[in-house]
């Protein structure tokens, strides 16, 4: 069977992760209809002016009291400035850093509703350098020889590939910005500054939709994450789970693009577009339906509304379907516990193709593609 990382299960990469859905946080509904909680803003806002210095355990415990297992609070319920003291806590909290991951997962579908992208990413590397690991999104930028860096490194590459993820320009086209401004006499401190973690809100216009996008796409998730784990084994009852919600979901989409066209971020944010985008994926046996998906959602695409790497994976699986030559080298199969690309056109001009759409060279995607794929075997097995 063709298959890839993305025909099955949906990678951090793309900010879609079955942690991050399965995990504490729970879905968000109707952010805007939230209750301003008087109390857990005061209690945040006094937490945070308490100490500026790292969380001690105690304190960390009492942050995930307040913020524990519930959607990252809105901007409605504890108001911008305990938005923005929530997210100063969890960078604090580095004692736990699998509390600071879910918190991070949580933030980000309200990114562009109430939550800035910039200040997310920006917080989200300063956790990762905290720890020693290398930035994500690349907003931590240095001098090196009157040229901006990142710094620390991390490959353009991989920082474009989460960048675009959350409508973040390209790492190439952020670099040549700042030199441009650095030349116009802006100073490092300057450039390297971010806007703060919360934004004025932008709340979707269609949440119930967006909540039933969420639901529809985990339990998507969660059907093929029990197919890989049974070993993927044909006619299993776990098989026709798969197959029975694939047919479910795929009258849905219909009826969604009938009634509301290609779901926006403006509708849904920008996770419940994705969620469109990812559920259409599976499309089988109707070229027409999954065309018309392409179609309508690529003007978000041109907007970074939504992920070039995503979009250009559901071009590769219609052409695939269509026993056509893929164009972005993201369908594989397996062989020997190896990714192979199935057939492309123009193979010498891949690299380029990917580079336009914000993706990762195909050796390392494949390299991913098999360690995801390795990691999700091994965990069946426990």
């Amino acid at each position: 069977m063709a298959h890839g990382r993305f025909a099955w299960l949906w990678p951090i990469a793309l900010g879609l992760s079955l942690p991050a859905l399965a995990g504490a946080p729970k879905a968000s509904g109707d952010l805007a209809q939230d209750s301003f909680d008087a109390g857990l803003h005061d209690a945040l806002i006094a937490m945070d002016k308490a100490s500026p210095g790292p969380l001690d355990a105690a304190s960390v415990a009492k942050l995930k009291v307040l913020i524990h297992d519930d959607t990252w609070p809105s901007a409605a319920r504890i108001g911008r400035d305990g938005v923005d003291a929530a997210g100063r806590l969890v960078e604090r909290a580095g004692i736990d850093p699998a509390f600071q991951e879910t918190m991070e997962h949580a933030m980000r579908s309200h990114i562009g509703v109430d939550v800035d992208a910039h200040g997310y990413a920006a917080l989200c590397d300063r956790i990762d350098v905290s720890h020693g690991q290398p930035q994500e999104y690349g907003t931590l930028l240095a001098l090196k020889n009157g040229k901006v860096v990142t710094s620390p490194f991390v490959t353009t590459a991989s920082a474009t590939e989460s960048r675009d993820s959350i409508g973040l320009s390209f790492m190439d086209a952020r670099l040549a910005e700042a030199q441009t401004a650095l030349k116009a006499g802006q100073s490092l401190d300057d450039i390297n500054r971010m806007p703060p973690l919360s934004m004025a809100p932008q709340w979707p216009s269609e949440p119930a939709l967006r909540q039933e996008l969420r639901d529809m796409f985990k339990a998507d998730q969660e059907v093929r994450r029990s197919f890989v784990a049974s070993g993927m084994k044909q006619g299993s009852p776990q098989q026709k789970a798969v197959i029975d919600i694939d047919a479910k979901h795929i009258e849905r989409v219909r009826t969604i693009l009938d009634q509301y066209g290609f779901p926006s971020p403006a509708m849904v944010g920008r996770n419940g577009s994705a969620y469109m985008l990812l559920l259409a994926d599976h499309i089988e046996n109707d070229d027409a339906l999954m065309g018309r998906v392409l179609e309508l959602s690529r003007p978000l695409v041109d907007k970074s509304q939504l992920s070039h790497a995503l979009y250009a994976t559901v071009v590769d699986r219609h052409l695939v379907l269509q026993h056509k030559p893929q164009i972005y080298g993201t369908q594989a199969t397996l062989k020997d516990g190896h990714s192979v690309p199935l057939p492309m056109v123009d193979p010498t001009h891949l690299e380029a193709r990917r580079a336009a759409m914000g993706m990762e060279p195909e050796a390392d995607y494949l390299k991913e593609n098999d360690e995801a794929y390795q990691a999700d075997s091994t965990q069946s097995k426990h």
